[in-house]
């Protein structure tokens, strides 16, 4: 029940009571075939919710995991150490991607690491990297060497991409799938709740 929201819970609830109803019906040998079938429809829908909820808590878990695979590493600007590092805050810059401060005790600052603390804005921060590199290899004023190692730097950025960028894809599609079957599930419990309730009334 832990994985279950209130609106989850408390239908879950209903159908319990309607459950523990129906087996005093037929031990009294009470039991209408038309509360046979309410009582048949709340194992369905909560065998549904059940699956539903299981789903969800995998998918966030998993989504959790995945905020996570990006380390920061961070280093101190000034003594370069990460010995004396604590973290104080997020910070978002002005194109929304997030970033971690820190605090380096030895040296008394505080400062922005220059990495996304997340892996969709580290993609976002990847492409951007990109940009700027082919700009240099496509500037006619920058030396060949310079050009060289943009080019390299290009090519590890796009193994980086190859990398994270199926996962993080996936993880998004089973996020928006997830959603989607949230909002059908939550209509059908809206609607199978307001049902229950008048029977409850009716069977009282």
């Amino acid at each position: 029940m832990n994985q279950l929201n209130d609106k989850e819970r408390e239908l879950i609830k209903l159908t319990n009571h309607f459950r523990k109803k129906a087996e005093l019906m037929i031990e009294e040998g009470t039991l209408s075939d038309e509360f046979k079938s309410v009582v048949e429809a709340c194992e369905r829908l909560s065998g549904i919710i059940f699956e539903h909820a299981e789903t969800r808590k995998s998918v966030l878990e998993k989504r959790e995991i995945l905020k996570n695979i990006v380390k920061d590493n961070a280093a101190c600007p000034q003594c370069s150490s990460n010995e004396h590092l604590k973290y104080v805050s997020l910070d978002v810059n002005e194109k929304g991607w997030k970033f971690n401060k820190y605090k380096c005790r030895r040296c008394n600052i505080s400062f922005v690491w220059n990495r996304p603390n997340n892996p969709w804005d580290m993609l976002l921060f990847i492409d951007q990297l990109k940009a700027d590199f082919m700009l240099k290899v496509m500037n006619n004023e920058v030396e060949e060497d310079e050009k060289m190692l943009s080019l390299e730097m290009i090519k590890q950025l796009d193994e980086s991409l190859a990398t994270l960028k199926p996962v993080i894809d996936q993880s998004d599609l089973e996020a928006s799938e997830m959603e989607r079957k949230d909002e059908q599930v939550s209509t059908m419990i809206a609607e199978f709740t307001k049902y229950l309730q008048i029977q409850k009334i009716l069977i009282s």
